[in-house]
């Protein structure tokens, strides 16, 4: 298969957990999934690391199933890989007992913030038009579990749509991150 990463979602649990713990594979899986298909280099490059430490990672999330190699696309000693899934999904266990669940969403929120602050620095010297398609806001929101679930998957339905069904007109396309991050503030009750 070339191109977009399958559909299906991958479930984290205790045997390939070890396997995405880490920052700069979180960051590679990422690229695979928004932009396809690459090879060590082409991520090298892109998230400004050797390509030796780049091949190491990729093995790594190759053996814990995140990625798939795409011999198709390989020339001579070229070798390429894709997501292979569209999704990774945290079991509710891991996070119960403050573990490696607990790490990996730690990692997780490092990489997401530091895109977020990559984000702002950038936002001055883009042309006007895309820093009014940007949004930087939180809502503060009175939820019941249920309502929050809800919302939750309201949202992903939306974005799901936005993935496949993304307006093409004469505007040119830009790769947009949508971070979500919903918790209940607990200690302000």
């Amino acid at each position: 298969m070339s191109g977009t990463p399958p559909t299906q979602k991958i479930q984290l649990d205790a045997s390939n957990l070890r396997g995405i713990a880490h920052p700069l594979r979180l960051r590679i899986l990422s690229r695979l999934r928004t932009d396809g298909p690459a090879t060590a280099s082409d991520l090298a490059r892109w998230l400004g690391v050797n390509s030796g430490a780049t091949s190491y990672h990729l093995r790594q999330l190759a053996d814990y199933g995140f990625i798939v190699d795409e011999p198709a696309r390989g020339i001579r000693r070229q070798r390429w890989w894709r997501a292979a899934h569209a999704n990774t999904l945290i079991r509710d266990e891991l996070l119960a007992d403050h573990g490696e669940g607990v790490t990996v969403l730690r990692i997780l929120a490092q990489v997401w913030s530091n895109d977020m602050l990559l984000a702002v620095d950038a936002a001055p010297s883009l042309p006007s038009h895309w820093r009014d398609a940007q949004d930087f806001s939180d809502y503060c929101l009175w939820l019941t579990p249920t309502e929050a679930k809800d919302l939750i998957r309201q949202i992903h339905s939306v974005l799901r749509s936005r993935r496949v069904n993304g307006a093409r007109d004469a505007e040119e396309p830009a790769r947009f991150t949508v971070q979500l991050q919903m918790f209940p503030t607990l200690d302000g009750e």
